[in-house]
Order: structure tokens, then sequence, then C-alpha cells
């Protein structure tokens, strides 16, 4: 079931890439290298401490992040008008 999440996840954020700010070209650039960085750094770390602790604590972190975006945005709304 994860997986199914996961590949639709990817799969989405791929295709929306084009509508990101800036060169699509610079944009799938970055994209890709942060693609290689995170399997350069996931696969020692998975070997180290096992698949599922990467994965609860990689998901902890992404909720995390999702959260502060979240109030980061509604802040910077609060501050215009």
């Amino acid at each position: 079931m994860f997986t199914l999440v996961f590949s639709l996840v990817y799969y989405g954020l791929v295709l929306n890439g084009g509508s990101l700010s800036g060169s699509v070209y610079i944009n799938h650039a970055l994209g890709g290298l942060m693609e290689v960085a995170a399997c350069l750094v996931s696969i020692p770390l998975i070997i180290k401490f096992g698949r599922r602790n990467i994965t609860v604590i990689s998901l902890i972190i992404a909720s995390a992040t999702c959260l502060v975006s979240t109030i980061v945005t509604q802040v910077g709304h609060a501050n215009r008008g």
C-alpha cells in the first residue's frame, strides 16, 4: 500500500514540476540532482538503521515540514493585509 501511495505522490510531483516558476530545465536538473543525493544518502542509512526506522523518521520529517510550510504561508498571508 505504501509503495502505491509513494508512487502516486512522486508521479504527481513530477507532473506538476512544469508549473514551478523559473526555467523548466533548471528545475528539472535540480530535482534530478536532489534525487541522486537522496539515493546516495538513503541507501547507507537504510543499511545501518533498517528500513522501518528510516521510513518512520522520514515520514515524521515530511509531516513536520508540511506543517511548518502551512504555518509560514498562513502567517505570510496574515501579514500582507
